[in-house]
Protein backbone atom coordinates (compact mmCIF):
# COMPACT_ATOMS: atom_id res chain seq x y z
CA UNK A 1 0.00 0.00 0.00
CA UNK A 2 1.46 3.40 -0.73
CA UNK A 3 -0.30 6.80 -1.85
CA UNK A 4 -2.45 9.24 -0.23
CA UNK A 5 -5.60 11.08 -0.83
CA UNK A 6 -6.89 14.66 -1.13
CA UNK A 7 -10.52 15.39 -0.07
CA UNK A 8 -12.86 17.35 2.18
CA UNK A 9 -15.73 16.70 3.88
CA UNK A 10 -18.67 19.94 4.43
CA UNK A 11 -21.65 19.74 5.95
CA UNK A 12 -25.14 21.94 5.02
CA UNK A 13 -26.94 22.04 7.81
CA UNK A 14 -29.92 23.97 6.10
CA UNK A 15 -30.68 20.75 4.13
CA UNK A 16 -28.97 18.13 6.05
CA UNK A 17 -26.36 17.09 3.48
CA UNK A 18 -23.34 15.82 4.05
CA UNK A 19 -21.05 16.10 0.94
CA UNK A 20 -17.60 14.43 0.44
CA UNK A 21 -15.35 16.03 -2.39
CA UNK A 22 -13.00 13.53 -3.56
CA UNK A 23 -10.03 15.60 -5.04
CA UNK A 24 -7.48 13.50 -6.72
CA UNK A 25 -5.08 10.13 -4.82
CA UNK A 26 -1.02 10.45 -5.49
CA UNK A 27 1.77 8.02 -5.82
CA UNK A 28 -0.80 4.70 -5.60
CA UNK A 29 0.45 1.30 -5.88
CA UNK A 30 -0.15 -0.71 -9.00
CA UNK A 31 -3.32 -2.62 -9.25
CA UNK A 32 -1.38 -5.05 -11.71
CA UNK A 33 2.04 -4.65 -10.71
CA UNK A 34 3.35 -7.08 -13.82
CA UNK A 35 2.14 -4.81 -16.09
CA UNK A 36 2.21 -1.58 -14.20
CA UNK A 37 -1.08 -0.73 -14.52
CA UNK A 38 -3.54 0.89 -12.57
CA UNK A 39 -7.31 1.90 -12.90
CA UNK A 40 -7.90 3.31 -9.19
CA UNK A 41 -11.28 4.74 -8.25
CA UNK A 42 -12.81 5.26 -4.62
CA UNK A 43 -15.50 3.35 -2.95
CA UNK A 44 -16.65 5.60 0.13
CA UNK A 45 -18.69 4.20 3.42
CA UNK A 46 -20.50 6.69 5.90
CA UNK A 47 -19.68 3.86 8.86
CA UNK A 48 -21.09 2.50 10.55
CA UNK A 49 -23.76 2.42 7.99
CA UNK A 50 -21.90 -0.31 5.53
CA UNK A 51 -25.57 -1.09 3.62
CA UNK A 52 -25.51 -0.68 0.07
CA UNK A 53 -27.69 2.41 0.36
CA UNK A 54 -24.88 4.31 2.03
CA UNK A 55 -21.87 3.13 -0.40
CA UNK A 56 -20.85 5.85 -3.07
CA UNK A 57 -18.41 5.00 -5.60
CA UNK A 58 -16.25 7.58 -8.12
CA UNK A 59 -15.98 6.72 -11.53
CA UNK A 60 -12.64 4.77 -12.66
CA UNK A 61 -9.77 6.29 -13.96
CA UNK A 62 -7.91 4.63 -16.83
CA UNK A 63 -4.15 4.04 -16.43
CA UNK A 64 -3.04 6.27 -13.88
CA UNK A 65 -1.39 6.15 -10.33
CA UNK A 66 -1.99 9.47 -9.53
CA UNK A 67 -6.45 10.25 -10.59
CA UNK A 68 -7.93 13.27 -10.28
CA UNK A 69 -11.40 12.80 -9.83
CA UNK A 70 -13.00 15.88 -8.72
CA UNK A 71 -16.55 14.41 -7.88
CA UNK A 72 -18.61 15.38 -4.36
CA UNK A 73 -20.59 12.67 -3.13
CA UNK A 74 -23.85 13.06 -1.17
CA UNK A 75 -25.21 11.87 1.93
CA UNK A 76 -28.60 13.08 3.66
CA UNK A 77 -28.03 12.72 6.98
CA UNK A 78 -29.24 14.67 10.05
CA UNK A 79 -26.74 16.90 12.21
CA UNK A 80 -27.18 14.82 15.04
CA UNK A 81 -25.40 11.98 14.06
CA UNK A 82 -22.28 13.47 12.47
CA UNK A 83 -20.93 12.89 16.03
CA UNK A 84 -21.10 9.01 15.78
CA UNK A 85 -20.25 8.86 11.92
CA UNK A 86 -17.06 8.12 10.85
CA UNK A 87 -16.00 8.57 6.49
CA UNK A 88 -14.67 5.37 5.49
CA UNK A 89 -12.51 5.55 2.07
CA UNK A 90 -11.17 2.82 0.15
CA UNK A 91 -9.38 2.80 -3.51
CA UNK A 92 -9.69 0.00 -5.26
CA UNK A 93 -8.03 -0.98 -8.89
CA UNK A 94 -10.85 -1.92 -11.56
CA UNK A 95 -9.91 -4.99 -12.86
CA UNK A 96 -12.55 -6.13 -15.87
CA UNK A 97 -11.50 -9.97 -15.65
CA UNK A 98 -11.14 -10.61 -12.05
CA UNK A 99 -11.50 -9.41 -8.57
CA UNK A 100 -10.50 -5.58 -7.98
CA UNK A 101 -7.44 -5.15 -6.01
CA UNK A 102 -7.49 -2.86 -2.58
CA UNK A 103 -5.03 -0.29 -2.92
CA UNK A 104 -5.62 1.47 0.47
CA UNK A 105 -7.98 3.15 3.19
CA UNK A 106 -8.45 5.92 5.34
CA UNK A 107 -10.91 7.27 7.87
CA UNK A 108 -11.84 10.50 8.99
CA UNK A 109 -14.26 10.43 12.29
CA UNK A 110 -16.87 13.65 11.36
CA UNK A 111 -16.44 14.55 15.12
CA UNK A 112 -13.18 16.15 14.72
CA UNK A 113 -14.13 18.07 11.76
CA UNK A 114 -14.70 21.39 11.07
CA UNK A 115 -18.04 20.70 8.59
CA UNK A 116 -18.90 24.47 7.48
CA UNK A 117 -15.22 25.26 6.59
CA UNK A 118 -14.82 21.92 4.57
CA UNK A 119 -11.43 22.06 4.38
CA UNK A 120 -9.07 19.71 1.61
CA UNK A 121 -7.28 17.22 3.29
CA UNK A 122 -3.97 14.83 2.75
CA UNK A 123 -4.61 11.61 4.14
CA UNK A 124 -2.20 8.81 3.61
CA UNK A 125 -3.29 5.21 2.79
CA UNK A 126 -3.52 2.42 5.05
CA UNK A 127 -3.05 -1.39 5.00
CA UNK A 128 -6.30 -3.17 5.50
CA UNK A 129 -7.33 -3.65 8.92
CA UNK A 130 -7.71 -7.53 9.75
CA UNK A 131 -9.92 -6.65 12.62
CA UNK A 132 -13.18 -5.30 12.48
CA UNK A 133 -12.06 -1.31 11.90
CA UNK A 134 -15.62 -0.23 12.78
CA UNK A 135 -15.66 -1.73 16.55
CA UNK A 136 -15.11 1.71 18.11
CA UNK A 137 -17.43 3.28 16.07
CA UNK A 138 -20.19 0.82 16.83
CA UNK A 139 -19.79 0.83 20.33
CA UNK A 140 -20.42 4.38 20.49
CA UNK A 141 -23.89 4.49 17.82
CA UNK A 142 -26.72 3.06 19.09
CA UNK A 143 -29.51 4.01 16.05
CA UNK A 144 -32.61 6.44 16.22
CA UNK A 145 -35.52 5.98 17.60
CA UNK A 146 -38.49 8.13 15.88
CA UNK A 147 -41.75 8.16 17.89
CA UNK A 148 -44.89 9.61 16.32
CA UNK A 149 -47.74 11.02 18.77
CA UNK A 150 -51.04 11.04 17.72
CA UNK A 151 -53.94 12.51 20.34
CA UNK A 152 -57.52 11.36 20.07
CA UNK A 153 -60.31 13.31 22.02
CA UNK A 154 -63.25 11.25 23.09
CA UNK A 155 -66.31 11.87 21.60
CA UNK A 156 -68.76 10.07 24.08
CA UNK A 157 -68.53 9.51 27.30
CA UNK A 158 -67.23 6.25 28.60
CA UNK A 159 -69.85 3.93 29.86
CA UNK A 160 -68.55 2.23 32.71
CA UNK A 161 -67.52 -1.72 33.19
CA UNK A 162 -69.87 -3.80 34.90
CA UNK A 163 -68.45 -6.45 37.58
CA UNK A 164 -67.61 -9.73 35.60
CA UNK A 165 -71.00 -11.92 35.57
CA UNK A 166 -72.74 -9.31 35.97
CA UNK A 167 -75.47 -7.59 32.97
CA UNK A 168 -76.31 -4.32 32.72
Amino acid sequence: VSGDINFSVSYDYRVGVLSLTLRQCRNLAYGEERTKRCDPYVKVYLLPDKSRQGKRKTKIKKNTINPVFNETLKYAISHTQLEVRCVHLSVWHHDSFRHNSFLGQASLPLDCCDLERGDDRWCALQPRVTRNPFAAINNKYKGELILALKYIAPTEQPQPESPPGESP
